[in-house]
């Protein structure tokens, strides 16, 4: 299956996609993930990870359609305390519900080990929801094990509470 550096022409596609990871994530955690609404800031945002000088979306397709992307950045620690080695960031993998199974996130996930490899990065991390077993699954067969994790506390004031 053809992969290639998505641009502004593949616009659509990639906000189709992202929509329907956000569904997804919006059905686990409507807390945190917002329902859909407004387009134009989606597209707004995915607009400019496609001009990313920094970073790449990278397209699988079976040369008519849109099947899966990989957002990808290539980041540099700023931290006193951290050591300023190029770090990718996989942002992003998203894949259609009927191309799931069929290769295509190992696809992506290659081609952005690749991009992000040509691009001087010393290593990649990502970051998976904990509901997300099934993402979790695919990525440690793929070699990558837990490096850190984010714990959250609602902070709002809760039914009763004194605001």
């Amino acid at each position: 299956m053809p992969i290639r550096r998505a641009t502004q022409d593949d616009l659509d596609a990639v906000c189709a996609l992202a929509a329907e990871i956000n569904r997804q994530h919006h059905q686990a955690l409507p807390q945190v993930f917002s329902a859909a609404g407004d387009a134009e800031p989606e597209r707004a945002f995915w607009a400019a990870r496609l001009a990313d000088k920094d970073g790449a979306v990278l397209l699988a397709t079976d040369g008519m359609r849109a099947l899966g992307f990989a957002a990808v950045q290539l980041q540099t620690p700023n931290l006193p305390f951290l050591d300023p080695r190029p770090i990718g960031k996989l942002n992003t993998l998203a894949v259609t519900a009927d191309s799931q199974g069929q290769g295509v996130g190992s696809a992506l996930l290659d081609a952005a080990e690749s991009w992000l490899r040509q691009s001087g990065a010393a290593e990649m991390r990502l970051e998976v929801m904990a509901f997300n077993q099934r993402a979790q699954d695919f990525y440690a067969r793929r070699g990558l094990t837990p490096f850190s994790s984010i714990m959250a506390k609602p902070l709002a004031a809760q039914t009763g509470e004194a605001s």
